[in-house]
């Protein structure tokens, strides 16, 4: 009984206190740095109702985060910039990461940080890192899908898109350049869903060895035939034919890891970022502080779908009335934030 009190009068503490927050502050108070970091120490949200000095104020925010790392999105944009500050933040909450700034979204290790919660947090990366190999190659890795991600170049690049495409074949539709004119290449996607055969270059289009087959499994890829292969007899018997594919499954979007699952790793690269990070001894000081106070923050792991990465340059798939009922490419949602 006398806990439950407890909470109920620390509840109405808070209460009380948030009624006495910076919302109904004087502009005075609300520029006042004592006054202010004694408010958003105790109520974090009360940041936002601080003056635009304060908000960039690098004391006034990580008490507000430390309580709160969603309040990161009220702090100045120079904050937001700050690599030592957002690292913080988006350890104890990944998808902060949407409020960073370019210097942070071009940070490699920060970027693999948060990707080891969820892939799909990739869509904030700099396209700067979409443009390194490496980088991709990793990330594919771990997630056929985020092939769409990866910048033209990347895109060109067999060996990358190879991992996707062994994988996904619907992921064929972001390959460039002469990858698509590889036979070898192309059937990695055509074994799978002959229907990709669509994305495959003009010269195999041509290619009676290559179509044949496929035309056989699916009647309306003789509209992708090259228009002298549109008249070869046995391209035209097997378009009479009016096969249709069998129903191909959707490729499984990966299960993001759970919080304990990923925790070593997350931690290992939080302590790899924040060791290529400078900072002065005043600075490490203030930081180590906020660490040890941000692992009390609570951080709950918002579910993932194969629906919330974002659709790049996609090409919608041909169909025949025939098939009208077969479902090529995946629908793509807006994650909610």
């Amino acid at each position: 009984m006398a806990n439950i009190s407890k909470v109920i009068l620390g509840v109405l503490t808070i209460g009380a206190l948030a009624q006495d927050g910076l919302q109904r502050a004087t502009p005075e108070q609300k520029d006042d740095y004592d006054y202010v970091l004694n408010k958003v120490s105790i109520v974090p949200t009360d940041i936002q109702h601080a003056s635009a000095r304060l908000k960039g104020d690098i004391n006034i925010v990580m008490a507000a985060v430390s309580k709160s790392p969603y309040m990161i999105q009220h702090a100045s944009q120079e904050l937001k910039d700050d690599e030592v500050l957002m690292a913080h933040v988006a350890h104890a909450e990944p998808y902060m990461m949407q409020h960073a700034g370019q210097t942070v979204r071009k940070n490699e290790g920060i970027l693999r940080m948060v990707m080891a919660n969820d892939p799909s947090l990739i869509k904030y990366a700099h396209p700067d890192l979409k443009d390194k190999a490496d980088f991709m190659r990793d990330a594919i890795k771990a997630n056929s899908w985020l092939a769409q991600q990866a910048s033209p170049a990347v895109k060109s690049m067999k060996d990358v898109m190879r991992i996707a495409v062994e994988v996904n074949p619907y992921m064929i539709q972001h390959v460039k350049g002469d990858a698509l004119k590889d036979m070898e290449f192309v059937k990695l996607a055509t074994d799978k869903n002959p229907l990709m055969a669509q994305h495959a270059g003009v010269n195999l289009k041509g290619e009676r060895e290559f179509m044949l087959p496929l035309v056989q499994q699916a009647a309306s890829l003789w509209n992708h035939c090259s228009e002298t292969l549109k008249n070869d007899p046995d391209i035209l018997a097997a378009k009479a034919a009016r096969n249709l594919p069998g129903v191909v499954p959707e490729p499984e979007y990966p299960a993001n890891p759970s919080k304990d699952e990923a925790k070593p790793l997350v931690d290992k690269l939080y302590q790899d970022v924040m060791s290529t990070l400078m900072m002065s001894e005043e600075k490490t000081s203030q930081f180590l502080k906020l660490s040890a106070e941000m692992q009390d923050v609570i951080w709950t792991p918002q579910s993932s779908t194969a629906h919330n990465i974002e659709q790049e340059d996609s090409v919608p798939v041909e169909l025949s009335s025939d098939e009208e009922e077969m479902k090529v490419m995946p629908d793509e949602e807006e994650k909610k934030q």
